[in-house]
């Protein structure tokens, strides 16, 4: 995933005309919606923009503002440029801390009494969220970090509902293919290094569910019947 053109970044306004106070001004009217402290998005775009559109501006804002974060399961799954059968509901990171997991406090904030504004408050945008997950195999993806392909598909068939896993597990079946390491008319579950994260998933009914969409997902997509 690249940064998105409609984002739009306080340092960069700042380094370019030695002001940003054109953005707290526009922020300020309502014409800006804040999705964290430096990085907005005009709220007429906000509000005609899709949720993947929205998400992947949300997700972006995240990547910018941290050091390198590491997106997890379906954020990472959008980063890596798979297709999800959904929008995320939240941006979530991965963290090899305890300490640090759960939700983090809202950033979203849209000033302004207008009908737009309105609109684009209840509109929201989707919150951060840090799951435990150690020993994370990153990648760089366009200009950000994420779990790898393998471990994305295996995090999302652990997590994510049979369906949207499914859909997920056939994204990344389409791109090992693409890169040679798994036969077109093989299932993801053939690939070693899935097959070895499958290995020892507890409790057993997620890894059974697991190994099953592996089996089912396969590159040419015409999987198996459910």
């Amino acid at each position: 995933m690249d940064i998105p053109p409609q984002l739009i970044v306080s340092a960069e306004r700042l380094a370019l005309s030695g002001s940003t106070s054109s953005i707290h001004r526009h922020f300020r009217a309502g014409r800006y919606v804040r999705l964290r402290r430096g990085y907005y998005v005009e709220t007429s775009a906000w509000v005609d923009a899709t949720p993947a559109e929205r998400f992947e501006w949300s997700a972006a804002a995240v990547g910018l503002a941290f050091d390198q974060p590491v997106f997890f399961g379906e954020s990472a799954a959008v980063v890596l440029g798979i297709p999800t059968l959904r929008t995320p509901p939240l941006v979530e990171l991965a963290t090899a801390s305890e300490r640090i997991t759960g939700r983090r406090p809202p950033t979203f904030m849209v000033h302004g009494k207008s009908a737009l504004a309105e609109k684009a408050r209840n509109l929201g945008n989707y919150p951060m969220r840090y799951v435990l997950r150690r020993d994370v195999d990153a990648v760089v993806s366009g200009q950000f970090v994420c779990t790898s392909l393998v471990q994305t598909a295996v995090d999302v068939m652990i997590s994510s509902s049979f369906s949207n896993a499914l859909v997920v597990a056939e994204g990344v079946a389409r791109i090992l293919a693409d890169q040679g390491t798994l036969g077109r008319d093989a299932c993801l579950a053939d690939h070693p290094g899935i097959a070895e994260e499958l290995e020892g998933i507890s409790p057993e009914a997620t890894g059974l569910r697991a190994r099953r969409i592996a089996r089912l997902a396969r590159a040419d997509c015409r999987a198996s019947p459910l």
